[in-house]
This record gives C-alpha cells, sequence and structure tokens, in this order.
C-alpha cells in the first residue's frame, strides 16, 4: 500500500534541494512543499477492467516565498515534475500513471506573507499481495 511517506521521498528525489514533509508544512520555512493524502472518495473503476491497482489521491501545498511570481514558477515547476514522472516505482509500489488535477493553483498569502500554492494528482498504482 502506497503512504504519504513513501510520496515525499518521491517527491523529495525529485527536488533534491528543496524542503519537502510529509502531511504538514513548516510555518517557519519560507520556501517549502507538504505532501498529502486528499481525501477524493472513492475512485470509479468499470467493472469488467483489471482491479488490481488503486489509486493514491494527493496534493502538494507549496510555501514559496514572498514574490507571487515565484511561487507561481515553482509551483509550475512541481506540475510539470511531475507529470513527466507518470511511470516507475514508488516506495514499493509500481505506478501505472499518474493523473494530474487542476492545473496550479494559487492560494495567496498566509499569515506571514509567504505565498502558498497547490498541486494535486492522483496516483494509480499496483496492489501488493
Amino acid at each position: 500500500m502506497l503512504t504519504v511517506d513513501q510520496v515525499r521521498d518521491w517527491l523529495a528525489a525529485l527536488f533534491p534541494y528543496d524542503l519537502v514533509f510529509a502531511g504538514f508544512i513548516d510555518g517557519n520555512e519560507p520556501m517549502c512543499m507538504g505532501v498529502y493524502q486528499r481525501d477524493a472518495g472513492r475512485w470509479n473503476q468499470a467493472i469488467s477492467q483489471d482491479s488490481t491497482y488503486q489509486s493514491f489521491p494527493a496534493k502538494v501545498l507549496l510555501q514559496w516565498g514572498k514574490d507571487v511570481r515565484g511561487c507561481t514558477a515553482k509551483a509550475d515547476e512541481v506540475f510539470k515534475k511531475i507529470r513527466a514522472n507518470r511511470k516507475g516505482v514508488i516506495g514499493t509500489s509500481k505506478i501505472f500513471d499518474i493523473q494530474m488535477g487542476n492545473p496550479v493553483v494559487i492560494l495567496g498569502r498566509n499569515d506571514n506573507g509567504i505565498w502558498e500554492a497547490v498541486v494535486t494528482f492522483t496516483i494509480l498504482y499496483e496492489m501488493e499481495e
């Protein structure tokens, strides 16, 4: 079963020079990312399709500096890098596909004046036996 910690490790490998947390972001860090599992409800699957895979709905919350352009650029980079790495392995799970959600959403500034953005996606992965 895929976990938020495994997705965090995968994302940290894609962005080795950035701080990436699992399940939270550090409000004291002006530039960091947090990976969360989204509650996206049950993923619908046709009866005739192979049921050997699961879905992991996720989001990345970025807290990225005091300039909206920098935050937007980083969020776009995260979106594109996740989309470019749609196959492979996360943790011990074989990834069939990563379906990107809405385009990047800029949330505004937090209480410390740091810009925040969110990237959503769903990982489709092979169930472990």
